[in-house]
Order: structure tokens, then C-alpha cells, then sequence
């Protein structure tokens, strides 16, 4: 099977199926916002933020409001030391379009997300095709994928409980109602970077599944291409694509007892053409301060054990049923080198990469959703086929009722993502946290903006969002708990110096010794 042969393989109607569910997607992830803008109050402007990862919407906003100033690399803006301007080529993208299309960052921020979801569901189908060769199979499995999530809401006491969890870092909330990166709805829901690593992740895994059924290594170019553009923004998923191959590719040498060459060229090959971005990170940790010093502190540990099984629902127990069913060769096409080891595989060593000894560890969440999801379709599917009998009674209510069922099904394993839905409209409703600017604001920020003199603002830091970078492209003395070198211990400072009107020499005196200490980047 070659990667062209797998899409003439599918037919208009199932392409009609994968457009529909892209709308039906696009409509349920936008209509949130929408609502937002519609009940915005009197002169003030939405955001367009949500519940989870409150904090990062404005970081991402200040790379796109640097490209329209003109800028190639970007700065960290929520910090004041002197560090090193920064490649970002997905958001150099998104910059780009904004630039030279005149759309205003929160715009074009979810036109990309739009864009970017259908081109994820076209992908996950394919991949999916691989697997089922029935339509019904495929459809089902693509309809789990979008909106199936864990059984996180069973535990939503423990966001009143631990309130501070995304704050400080405590893990006692389920990663299925803040990590948008564990499960595939609140991914194409959040963020149009997770979607893009999302989709190179997925397209990478199913160029390898192809070169190992072809053994042909023209498929490690765009593999390797894929794996370059991936690390150059999210550069710790070097960690999830080069592990699963590896443990993949090696499993099949270690079965077949003989070193299989071409495997070994096609893993060098991705390594190499990915090498000048995973150089590159390493170049930024090792000689800038900045840099190492936010890699320190970003701290997203993975939760318990028992938490995260939580957050994977009960997909996980049937997930790990499947690859039993697959280990043991009890479904069809479950050798080796077939599509569903690949996936038992892949599950296995990112479930695993959740608790490396590596500070970003939930953030190796992203894609596990993908082979969960298919792993339990196959146990599902194995369980009706081989344990109802076709005169049943509990097979003759699932063929009569399987319309009522599906629905059932799919509301219940999406009750996080209704969560997630519903916790942002109570934002908008309640205009909680950043979710509206006065107009006032804005025109005070767009005199920063205009101001040609490169300076940085020492400014407050209202829950450790700050808004000024976003919209002005001007760097902030403190702002983000993790950009912000040294966030608590600056923001004593900043609370010192505007709790109390001192006198004028003192105040000067206290910017000026920031300044002479190297805490500014050119003027305060």
C-alpha cells in the first residue's frame, strides 16, 4: 500500500463523511467564541481566551504582533534580560498571514485553527483506512476520535479542592480538563500549533507504516521534512517521534533476528534532515541564559498514575485489551509489521514518555489520544464480532438501537470536553480573567505601540497575565510565570515599588539599580 493507492482507496462518500464531521467540528469549537464576541460588554474588545492555559494565549498573540512590526525572529516579551531573538517558523506563518492579509491577531490565530482541522481529520481518516477496512469501522473511529475524552468530570471536585493546580504546579486535577493536548477535541479546540504538531505527528507515524510495508526509503524525505518543521516549534516532540520509531523498527529487527538495513537508513535519514532544529534548540539552551533558564522552569510533570488512567477513561482499560488481542494475533492483520502493532507500540512508549525524567513531561501528551482511540475500536470491535452470538438478544438491541447507542456512547466519553466547553462560557458570561479589554486600555497600549523607542514597561502583573506585549510588541518588566525569568521574586519587586507613593529620588534609585544590575533590556 503507497501512500497515493491509500487515498484513491477512498471513496467520495466517505470524503463527503470526513468534510461534514470537519464542519460539524468547526462549528462546535468556534461557536464558544462566537458567543464570547456576541455578549462582549460596551466598549471593550474579546480575547478570545480559555479555561485552560489561560495564561499562554498572550504569548502566542505577541509572536504574531511581532511578525506585523516586521520581525523574522521573535523575542521573549515577558522578560527583560537581554537574550537572544528566536526562530519560530509556525507562528512566523501565522505572522505572515496576518502581515499581509490585515487580520488582527485573535482573527487569524482561529482562522488557522479553522483551516488547519479538516487537513487533521483528512490525515486521521487515512490513517484510520489503514486499520478497518469496513466503512462503518472507519466512520465510528473517526466519530470516538473527535469527540471521545477521559472520565475526568468524575472528579471535578478537585478543581474547587485544589484550585491552585495551574498555578503552581500541584497535579491534582484530571489532564483530560486542562491538558489540551491529551485528547483530540480539545486539541482542534484550542490551538492551532497543537493542531499543526498534532497532524506532523500523525502524518510522520503513517510514512512510517508505509515505508515499513513498502521498504521503500523515498518515504523518510518528507518523513524527515515533517520531523524538522514539528522540532522547530515544538521541539520536545523529538522526544515522542524518534522513541516510538526506534522501539518500533527495533522490535521488528528483534523478531526477525537479522539486521534489516533499510530500517536503519530510513531511521538515520530522519534523523539527520531533523538534526539542524534539534541542533538548534540545544544551541539556545547551552549558550543562552534566557532560554535554559525558561526550560527550568517550565514545569509540566504528568499527573499520578491513578489520576492519569482518569484522564484516559475507559478507553484505556479497552486499549490495552486490543493490544493483548494484537500480541496474541487474535485479530486479523496483527503480525508484526502491520498497522496495529504500530499502534500498540506507539501507545505503549508514549504512555511510557508521560513519566521520563524530563521536566515537559505532560506536554509529550500530545497525539496519545490517536492510538488510545483505535486501540479500544479494535477491542470493541473483536468483543461484538466473537462474543455475541448473531441470535443474541444483546447483539439484536445493539443492531436496532445502534443509532441511539453511538449518540450515547459519544455523549458519555465527551463529558470533559462539554466541560470544557460549558467552563468557558461561564468565563464569558462572568468576564472572568482576561476574556475582555476596555477600549481605554487599548488605546493606551496602542501609544506604546507607536513609540519607535525600544524600552521595556515596568509594569503590574494581575494573576500573571500580562496583555502588553500582545498588542504592543514591547517588552514587560513581568508578566508570565514561566517567560518571566524569575516571576515571584520580580513581582515583590514590582508589588514594593507601586504599593507605596515614595518619593521620586527613591523610586529613580530603586529603577536605576534594576537597570545596573542587567534586569533591563535597554531602558525601564
Amino acid at each position: 500500500m503507497t501512500f497515493f493507492k491509500l487515498i484513491s482507496l477512498i471513496t467520495k462518500k466517505e470524503w463527503h463523511f470526513v468534510a461534514f464531521l470537519s464542519l460539524a467540528l468547526i462549528f462546535i469549537t468556534t461557536l464558544p467564541l462566537i458567543f464570547g464576541w456576541l455578549i462582549r460588554p460596551f466598549n471593550s474588545q474579546f480575547i478570545g481566551t480559555h479555561f485552560a492555559m489561560l495564561v499562554d494565549w498572550f504569548v502566542y498573540y505577541s509572536y504574531i504582533e511581532q511578525t506585523r512590526q516586521g520581525h523574522l525572529l521573535f523575542f521573549d516579551l515577558f522578560t527583560s534580560e537581554p537574550h537572544r531573538a528566536v526562530l519560530n517558523i509556525f507562528w512566523l506563518l501565522v505572522g505572515i498571514l496576518v502581515k499581509y492579509l490585515n487580520l488582527t491577531n485573535i482573527f487569524a490565530f482561529n482562522l488557522v485553527r479553522i483551516v488547519l482541522i479538516p487537513i487533521f481529520l483528512v490525515l486521521a481518516y487515512l490513517f484510520v483506512s489503514l486499520i478497518f477496512d469496513e466503512l462503518k469501522k472507519r466512520k465510528v473511529t473517526l466519530l470516538i476520535l473527535s469527540f471521545s475524552s477521559g472520565a475526568g468530570f468524575l472528579l471535578i471536585d478537585r478543581l474547587i479542592r485544589f484550585p491552585g493546580n495551574f498555578v503552581n504546579g500541584r497535579l491534582n486535577w484530571p489532564m483530560d480538563l486542562w491538558v489540551p493536548e491529551l485528547n483530540t477535541f480539545a486539541t482542534l479546540y484550542y490551538s492551532p500549533h497543537l493542531i499543526a504538531s498534532y497532524i506532523l505527528i500523525v502524518y510522520i507515524f503513517l510514512l512510517t507504516i508505509l515505508f515499513v510495508n513498502n521498504q521503500k526509503l523515498v518515504y523518510s524525505i518528507p518523513a524527515g521534512l515533517a520531523s524538522l518543521f514539528l522540532i522547530s516549534f515544538h521541539p520536545f516532540h523529538a522526544l515522542t517521534i524518534f522513541s516510538v520509531i526506534l522501539v518500533y523498527l527495533g522490535i521488528i529487527i528483534l523478531v526477525k533476528k537479522r539486521i534489516i538495513w533499510p530500517y536503519i537508513f530510513y531511521y538515520c535519514i530522519i534523523g539527520s534532515i531533523s538534526l539542524p532544529a534539534v541542533m538548534y534548540y540545544a544551541y539556545l539552551i547551552r549558550y543562552d541564559n534566557v532560554t535554559r533558564l525558561k526550560y527550568i522552569q517550565n514545569i509540566c510533570l504528568t499527573t499520578p498514575f491513578w489520576l492519569t488512567i482518569f484522564s484516559l477513561g475507559i478507553l484505556f482499560f479497552l486499549a490495552l485489551w486490543g493490544i493483548w488481542l494484537i500480541r496474541g494475533k487474535k485479530v486479523i492483520n496483527s503480525d508484526i509489521g502491520s498497522p496495529p502493532a504500530f499502534l500498540s507500540v506507539w501507545f505503549l512508549v508514549q504512555l511510557g514518555l508521560l513519566y521520563t525524567p524530563v521536566l515537559f513531561q505532560r506536554r509529550l501528551s500530545e497525539g496519545l489520544h490517536f492510538p488510545l482511540v483505535v486501540l479500544s475500536l479494535i477491542a470493541w470491535y473483536y468483543f461484538y464480532e466473537q462474543f455475541l452470538s448473531e441470535k443474541s438478544g444483546l447483539k439484536k438491541f445493539f443492531i436496532s438501537q445502534k443509532e441511539i447507542l453511538l449518540v450515547f456512547a459519544l455523549v458519555f466519553l465527551s463529558l470533559s470536553n462539554l466541560f470544557l466547553i460549558s467552563s468557558d462560557i461561564y468565563m464569558y458570561q462572568n468576564r472572568k480573567g482576561f476574556t475582555y479589554i476596555e477600549k481605554d486600555l487599548i488605546q493606551a497600549m496602542d501609544f506604546l505601540k507607536n513609540k519607535k523607542d525600544s524600552f521595556v514597561v515596568f509594569n503590574t502583573s494581575q494573576n500573571i497575565v500580562n496583555i502588553i506585549p500582545a498588542f504592543t510588541g514591547k517588552s514587560v518588566y513581568t508578566g508570565h510565570g514561566v517567560e518571566t525569568i524569575s516571576f515571584f521574586a520580580k513581582q515583590k519587586e514590582v508589588d514594593w515599588f507601586f504599593k507605596t507613593n515614595r518619593a521620586e529620588s527613591i523610586e529613580k534609585n530603586f529603577l536605576f539599580f534594576l537597570y545596573r544590575s542587567g534586569a533591563a533590556a535597554g531602558g525601564i
